[in-house]
């Protein structure tokens, strides 16, 4: 699928604040002077052609919404191979498959006897060169209970929450620490009781002593 800023884009103009950013958090495990392809895990696979400026390294590991590059502004030549057209754009690809696939809340739909792609969400469907605005839902993730002592590795980002659950037995004194593996994050550790009540937060890493009972451990960037 190919995306653009607005319609009726120029050969030649100011794309310099264009920015693409990733579609979810993942790894770099490709990368050229104009594409990057992102591995997200459990098979699903990103890749964003015709890009410009690129802010990432191979291997680097990224968070949902983080700048990867902006749409090259194609004055010159042809962005990447494959590209016939060198109005500027970005070319967005979405793997093991695109059609029907849930896409920041929008359903993509193709029709093969019109070819036609649409974006259907909450009863709206709409088709090229209409906005679609993307304002992600916040989203609070559950994860395992944690063990003491364990380093765990989660993704979070200014949309997305983790939160940990544990359990005291006994009166405790503890330290959670929070480490960002990419740039651009500072990590709060925030103490939730069992009914998700603020207890406290700290930047970077929390001490407390808490009595039995069941808690939380959120971290948002």
């Amino acid at each position: 699928m190919d995306f653009a800023p607005h319609v009726n884009m120029k050969i030649g103009e100011d794309t310099s604040n264009f920015w693409v950013t990733a579609a979810a958090a993942g790894t770099i495990i490709e990368k050229s002077t104009c594409h990057v392809k992102i591995d997200h895990g459990n098979g699903w696979i990103t890749e964003y052609w015709h890009l410009d400026n690129l802010q990432v390294a191979f291997g680097a590991a990224v968070y949902r919404n983080q700048r990867l590059g902006v749409i090259a502004d194609s004055k010159y030549q042809k962005v990447c191979t494959g590209n016939e057209f060198p109005g500027p754009h970005l070319h967005f690809v979405m793997r093991p498959k695109m059609k029907e696939t849930i896409f920041s809340g929008w359903i993509i739909n193709y029709n093969v006897v019109t070819n036609k792609t649409t974006f259907t969400k909450a009863g709206q469907t709409l088709g090229s060169y209409v906005p679609i605005l993307n304002v992600p839902n916040l989203q609070i993730v559950l994860r395992d209970p944690i063990t003491w002592d364990v380093v765990y590795k989660g993704s979070v980002d200014a949309y997305r929450y983790e939160r940990w659950p544990f359990q005291l037995s006994e009166p405790t004194k503890f330290t959670v620490t929070a480490t960002a593996t990419t740039s651009g994050l500072s990590p709060v550790v925030v103490l939730l009781d069992a009914n998700g009540n603020e207890i406290s937060r700290a930047s970077g890493a929390l001490t407390s002593t808490q009595p039995a009972g069941n808690y939380f451990v959120s971290d948002p960037a």
